[in-house]
């Protein structure tokens, strides 16, 4: 009897076990058809898209004229 309740008891705890992982793989699908931006594709080039902002249209256009003053040039912290 012992052995028989023990078995049973692993035997659901690893039914629900699969089943929770089951849940959790088709959630994890289901998010990543529905927001393709979190899906596992390649990284875009960022230097590519970097260039086409300092050299396009708005290139003269900055956020904040300090923040621009400290990053492009040689200006220390000291």
């Amino acid at each position: 009897m012992d052995r028989e309740y023990f078995f049973n008891k692993q035997r659901q705890l690893s039914q629900e076990r699969e089943k929770d992982l089951k849940r959790k793989q088709d959630n994890l699908d289901f998010h990543l058809k529905k927001n393709p931006s979190y899906s596992y594709a390649s990284i875009p080039n960022m230097r590519d898209a970097l260039r086409k902002v300092q050299t396009g249209k708005h290139k003269d256009t900055t956020i904040d004229a300090e923040y621009d003053r400290l990053v492009n040039s040689n200006y220390k912290y000291k």
